[in-house]
């Protein structure tokens, strides 16, 4: 086909671009796909309903918003059946500013408002709401048989219940919540803010990182210099992760320690040693070896840095109303890196808490973190936890990229699986709301892990320098990090072997060879503390059920349905072209393959908590954009042959799929966070200080625990940080407390007979706590077992300190 029929290239931009900007203005004006939203105040506690309103009796509430773009107020209300011609009632609600001004009215027919039906209030979004005190008043008729949920306790500290003129009441609050929309110029703070606060902090572990990267690349990968630039730091990136676990591990074998200074000296060693290298390389071998021949990314390295950093910014704002990282994995990891920070050394103990009898779990992604804390001179900070997490999600896309690089060399399929995973799709973002930092870490280095092993045994010659080194870096890395991920691994390394026939195994089995050793420290420290029956032996009930629920969230069946495409594709290139379709075609089989390995009795084999469906399926997320990538190369390289018609058509879909899919992603990553699993929240901060600077060091605090998974109870408010960051033992430690029996024993134990307690106000039920020593209470702003207004009505129970909703008690003991 002529040249002459074809859109020029510029002209196939230029057809992305408008379609991107058209598609983009009409979503705006319609308003799609919506705006992101959260709740901001969250009075939930109840115990009182609030006096019945009729016209002489209304009473009113005051609040004070910590957000701007205030839109909703939601209450739960109460219905009284003995109200005579109920169906003719009606409540007058006003929402009043702290001006005086009306900012909303509503005449409620509450005839058909059920008793506990949650009661909504909308009105124009508040773009100054933020610290302004509010007052919601409202008055009934005779009839009208509705009232709300109140508690008797004060637990917001911007406002309080106010009953009618001249009526006693012991309710100091209505229950309610509140609602906000994100504001454009908050989202825009919500991203400047981290990065002022932070971003020294990421430059550090910038060059942290990237040290022993550099230093590895330029004296044993010279060839490494061709590569794009971006893939060079991204496996930069990649070596140092899987360097320095590698490192602490060996000091830690020779009785070592490492702090502030030893970790600045050696990150100043390994990049004076990188720089020799590239000198000594730009003059003894050339401009060759020096790096001026690189492969240019040209347009494509802007496109990927844009997509990066749009990426973060939605993990910037996701996490914008969170203290710490959620969910229970978050405080465990705190602590690790705590004791990690303590020592200077891997973690194998957790003296002086408890003794562990073994200590199975992965510590490397833990060393990376204590180092960070420690080089900035800083302590442990949740805040500052959860955001090196969120930048290590938004490097995802980086490490994607070069490993699609590594196994294609093309950097388009690169840029289209980095755009997946960065923007759209639910994962890895998702990972933020389980603070999941450790399989995260390891989904980093495996992309390139893989692209290594690939060119190791089938690439050529010269794109096997330095591989088998590389490979024992990073599977050593990896498997310190995240031993699960590393199982998922061993298939792909597996396949390449096979494919690589018994002449290529030599640099496979080196390549092994050199991660059993550097793995060294780890693997003895298994060998000791573990047995086979502990790995295969399963004893959570449920946990190896498929993760349909994934399925139902975002947009991820119409991602599985393009993948499927992609599949059908590759297995027409498998009978049509074959020596095309080998490395998609190694991947569909390298999922296959582990996801039957993880199968357990489906298929019959053996099953282990080791490993499960649903620690597969988040994993995914690379195998699903390296096969979209290459699916939508392919696409337009067959688009890029057809007339230019066709090609107007073709490029228009591109701009126009790329502005609803990216415009829709990045909505869904500003609300990713599940607030089921916030355990954390502002009123706790404060509680933790107080914590920390009033109780004995020997106290031992009780905690709101549940059972989490299996026999593992865990706590479910902020109480789940109160070890890690005052160093008060607690009821229920961080879950690493199962890796010593007598105390998981007790821990079980005290969970059981807590929630057996019918009656918190009785003064006999402190007796459980006297049993376990236990001597103060920490009840947190989202709350668990125990109310305070139960605890506070316990004349064996003291109220130390309480604010906005969290609090901490004494026992008394007589």
């Amino acid at each position: 086909m002529g040249r002459e029929q074809q859109l020029p290239e510029m002209g196939r931009w230029l057809v992305v671009v408008v379609m991107m900007v058209a598609v983009g203005m009409v979503a705006w004006v319609l308003g799609w796909p919506g705006v992101i939203t959260a709740v901001d105040i969250n009075q939930h506690r109840l115990n009182k309903p609030l006096p019945g309103i009729n016209r002489a009796e209304g009473y009113s509430q005051t609040f004070r918003p910590r957000r701007d773009g205030m839109y909703q107020i939601d209450l739960l209300a109460v219905r009284y059946e003995d109200v005579a011609q109920a169906e003719l009632g009606s409540l007058f609600i006003q929402l009043t500013n702290e001006a005086g001004e009306v900012v909303a009215e509503w005449d409620v027919a509450t005839g058909g408002i059920g008793h506990n039906e949650p009661y909504t209030l909308q009105f124009e979004p508040q773009v100054d709401s933020g610290g302004q005190q509010y007052r919601l008043q409202m008055v009934g008729n005779g009839y009208n048989p509705i009232t709300f949920w109140g508690y008797t306790v004060d637990v917001h500290a911007g406002g309080a219940f106010e009953p009618a003129e001249g009526e006693l009441t012991d309710l100091a609050e209505m229950r309610f919540s509140t609602t906000y929309q994100l504001l454009p110029r908050t989202a825009v703070a919500e991203i400047v803010g981290p990065v002022g606060r932070y971003g020294f902090g990421w430059l550090l572990l910038g060059l942290f990182l990237l040290g022993p990267g550099v230093a590895w690349l330029v004296w044993f990968v010279p060839g490494s210099w061709r590569w794009p630039w971006l893939v060079w730091v991204g496996m930069g990136v990649a070596l140092g992760m899987g360097t320095w676990p590698i490192v602490w591990g060996w000091v830690t074998l020779v009785n070592g320690r490492f702090g502030p200074t030893s970790l600045w000296g050696l990150t100043i060693i390994w990049w004076l040693v990188g720089g020799a290298g590239f000198y000594w390389h730009k003059r003894k071998k050339g401009d060759d070896e020096g790096g001026v021949r690189r492969q240019k990314l040209g347009g494509v390295g802007g496109l990927l840095l844009l997509i990066l950093v749009i990426g973060l910014m939605g993990r910037l704002v996701a996490v914008r109303d969170l203290v710490a990282p959620p969910w229970v994995d978050s405080s465990r990891h705190a602590f690790m890196t705590q004791i990690t920070m303590d020592t200077g050394q891997m973690i194998t103990d957790y003296e002086p808490y408890w003794e562990a009898e073994r200590l199975p779990y992965h510590y490397g992604f833990h060393t990376i973190a204590a180092s960070w804390f420690l080089m900035q001179g800083d302590e442990l900070e949740p805040e500052a936890l959860l955001y090196l997490g969120q930048l290590l999600n938004g490097l995802v896309g980086l490490m994607v990229f070069s490993g699609a690089w590594l196994l294609t060399r093309q950097k388009w399929v690169g840029l289209l699986a980095a755009f997946w995973v960065s923007i759209p799709y639910f994962f890895p973002a998702y990972y933020a709301t389980w603070g999941r930092f450790t399989q995260l870490s390891g989904m980093m280095i495996l992309p390139l892990l893989m692209g290594v092993t690939w060119q190791v045994g089938l690439g050529a010659r010269q794109r096997r320098q330095g591989g088998v080194l590389l490979m024992g870096v990073l599977a050593t890395g990896l498997f310190l990090i995240h031993m699960r991920v590393f199982i998922f691994y061993l298939p792909w390394a597996g396949l390449v072997a096979l494919l690589a026939g018994w002449r290529r195994w030599k640099p496979l089995l080196l390549a092994g060879g050199l991660t059993v050793l550097l793995s060294g420290p780890r693997l003895w420290i298994l060998w000791r503390w573990t047995t086979p029956s502990r790995w295969t032996r399963p004893t959570i009930s449920n946990y190896h059920e498929f993760p349909t629920g994934y399925l139902s969230v975002g947009w991820e069946q119409w991602f599985w349905g393009l993948v499927a495409v992609v599949v059908v594709y590759v297995v027409y290139l498998a009978v049509r072209r074959p020596r095309r379709a080998t490395l998609p075609l190694a991947v569909l089989l390298w999922v296959v393959a582990t996801l039957v390995a993880v199968s357990g009795r489906r298929v019959g084999l053996p099953e282990t908590n080791l490993l499960n469906l649903s620690s597969l399926y988040i994993s995914l997320f690379w195998p699903a954009a390296l096969l979209l990538g290459i699916g939508g190369y392919a696409w337009g390289r067959w688009l890029g042959r057809q007339r230019w018609l066709w090609q107007v058509v073709g490029y228009g879909l591109v701009g126009g799929g790329v502005a609803i899919v990216g415009w829709y992603g990045w909505q869904q990553q500003g609300m990713i966070i599940n607030p089921q699993t916030v355990l954390a929240e502002p009123a706790d901060v404060a509680g933790w200080a107080w914590v920390d600077e009033n109780l004995p060091a020997e106290a031992k605090v009780g905690v709101n625990g549940w059972q989490w998974l299996g026999n593992t109870w865990a706590v479910n408010d902020g109480g789940a940080w109160v070890l890690p960051l005052t160093g008060r033992m607690v009821s229920t430690p961080p879950v690493d407390y199962i890796y010593n029996r007598g105390l998981a024993e007790e821990v079980r134990a005290f969970n059981g007979e807590a929630v057996a307690v019918a009656d918190w106000t009785e003064p006999t039920s402190i007796r459980l706590f006297h049993e376990y020593g236990i001597t103060h209470l920490f009840v947190g702003s989202r709350g668990g077992l125990w109310d305070p207004a139960d605890l506070i009505e316990n004349p064996n129970v003291w109220l130390l300190w309480g604010e906005d909703g969290a609090f901490v008690f004494a026992v008394r003991y007589e």
